[in-house]
């Protein structure tokens, strides 16, 4: 029996992570581009093997520590979080 090749390209739902920011479950990134969504899983952000288990959404995102009202966000350089007004 032939396997579709629509259905072969999904990543198996098991092996989808959770983003240490967000908590949002995310497959890995192994490629260049997102794997294609598939009925009832929009897929719109992936976790990149060097993002330690940040996922494409909150590696863009400013945070606030709001205990210090300090904003942070991921340095794609460094592979860590800084403080947003170290990025100039």
């Amino acid at each position: 029996e032939e396997e579709d090749a629509s259905t072969s390209a999904i990543t198996p739902i098991c092996e989808y992570r959770p983003c240490v920011m967000c908590g949002k479950l995310c497959p890995p990134s192994t490629r260049r581009r997102p794997p294609p969504s598939f009925p009832g899983r929009m897929i719109d952000a992936v976790i990149p093997r060097q993002n330690k288990g940040l996922c494409t959404i909150c590696d863009v995102t400013v945070f606030i520590i709001v205990a210090t009202q300090q904003q942070i966000k991921w340095c794609k350089r460094c592979k860590n979080f800084r403080l947003w007004a170290c990025f100039g």
